[in-house]
């Protein structure tokens, strides 16, 4: 079976499969199908069974739980790399948390056990899962903390804090972030509306904490938005 050359570009560049060769991530790619969701479409629910297993390409998906009171609360952030559902599929568990698209996302679907065969093969892919892992744990109990911030600013400032140290690109003018997140999602994320995002943004940017220009944004002022996520 022909294998689409996106289709192993995107699982190469994924943080976990992406110690495979290319041999391997032929073989794994093996059936897998690129899927498209729009912003706020359902990959899957809390609970559900793992009937695939999912690697970003583009775009951006909020991981979440509901609390008691019928609150959302976003957990993690996967983004273009990040890989989804895998540990579940090993485990033959239910997955822990909803996943819902927040900008339009390209996803490549692997059956869940031909990606269990790749990892039950390859020792560094078992020991790249552990790592990133225990990466995603400490990001997630980070993000969690600083994302439930009452004050919506602080709530804004841990978004960008979070797409900064996993996205942003270091140069002398700050921290640059050059994806395609538009106000709106970033005010989903932040749980707070467009016009108040467009707000605090607005008010950074005249102190001079960020620039933004066409697709991206620059963070000049780290320390300023680390105050907003503090409450102070």
């Amino acid at each position: 079976m022909r294998v689409p050359p996106s289709v192993v570009e995107v699982l190469s560049r994924s943080t976990v499969f992406g110690v495979l060769s290319r041999e391997e991530l032929t073989t794994l790619a093996q059936g897998a199908s690129v899927a498209e969701f729009q912003p706020g479409e359902i990959l899957w629910l809390r609970g559900d069974s793992p009937s695939f297993v999912g690697v970003v390409g583009t775009g951006f998906v909020r991981m979440s739980q509901t609390t008691a009171s019928g609150r959302e609360v976003a957990v993690e952030l996967m983004g273009p790399g990040h890989t989804l559902g895998l540990l579940s599929a090993i485990e033959q568990r239910a997955l822990p948390l909803d996943a819902v698209a927040i900008t339009r996302v390209q996803l490549v679907r692997l059956d869940p056990a031909r990606a269990t065969e790749a990892y039950e093969r390859s020792d560094e892919l078992k020991d790249r899962l552990v790592r990133r892992t225990t990466e995603r744990l400490k990001a997630a109990y980070g993000f969690l903390a600083k994302s439930v911030s009452g004050r919506v600013d602080g709530r804004i400032a841990a978004v960008l804090l979070w797409l900064v140290e996993s996205y942003g690109v270091r140069n002398e003018d700050g921290w640059t972030l050059t994806i395609p997140l538009t106000r709106q999602e970033l005010a989903y994320l932040a749980g707070t509306t467009v016009e108040t995002a467009i707000r605090v943004l607005s008010a950074w940017q005249r102190n001079g904490w960020l620039r933004t220009a066409h697709r991206t944004l620059t963070i000049r002022d780290l320390e300023r938005l680390e105050a907003r996520v503090d409450g102070s």
